[in-house]
């Protein structure tokens, strides 16, 4: 089993006091950008490999389960008495691979036989931009998510199975002395990709080309 849970968060925190990159100056330039990127590639295998021989009176299970949660925020935010820009870019991208296999040269004996492959995901992913301009106001939010999937369970030829995931050790060069077989009352074979993917930009430029004031000077 491989299970990831991380918050991942990345830019100007300082927009807590409402406003990030500050520019006093009446014609000053308000720049605010963040940039948050996370990649995450996770290979499970569970199987029993080519030429292997089980036995149980029980239950045997082959299961291999990838379970992500994983949030995502990249804030950003400016002010300004005259050019007001705001970018942000949130990424995220998730690639994984679960497999549960009983090689088709193995020979498994059992009362039951179980082979599970189940991929459960949750991402949230949000990317946001807040600005203040008394002159030109410019926001681009930017966020992407990108989310693959691969779940098998299967009786057959897992040869590659390993290999794929880069492990050094795999059945691609092992040569079966006979022929294999499961034996068992009950045989399960399930493969199962559940997930939720919440994608979400916000991007927001408030404009005031009002004067400023200018304090009053009192004469005796």
């Amino acid at each position: 089993a491989t299970s990831t849970s991380t918050i991942n968060i990345g830019g100007n925190f300082s927009w807590l006091t409402l406003f990030g990159t500050n520019s006093s100056s009446q014609q000053g330039t308000a720049v605010g950008g963040s940039a948050n990127v996370n990649i995450f590639n996770t290979s499970t295998v569970a199987g029993i490999g080519a030429g292997a021989s089980v036995t149980t009176n029980g239950t045997l299970d082959v299961s291999a389960t990838t379970s992500d949660l994983i949030y995502a925020v990249a804030p950003t935010s400016g002010k300004g008495a005259g050019l007001g820009l705001n970018g942000v870019v949130s990424v995220l991208q998730l690639d994984n691979t679960t497999t549960a296999a009983i090689d088709s040269s193995a020979t498994v004996s059992a009362e039951t036989v179980n082979i599970d492959a189940e991929q459960h995901m949750s991402s949230f992913d949000v990317g946001g931009g807040v600005g203040a301009s008394k002159g030109t106001g410019v926001g681009v939010v930017v966020a992407i998510a990108a989310m693959s999937a691969d779940t098998s369970a299967f009786i057959g030829d897992s040869s590659n199975v390993l290999s794929a995931t880069g492990a050094t050790a795999d059945d691609s060069n092992l040569t079966p002395t006979s022929a294999g077989s499961v034996s068992a009352f009950d045989l399960y074979v399930d493969a199962l990709t559940v997930g939720r993917l919440t994608t979400v930009s916000v991007a927001a430029q408030y404009n005031n080309d009002a004067p400023n004031s200018t304090p009053s000077t009192q004469v005796p």
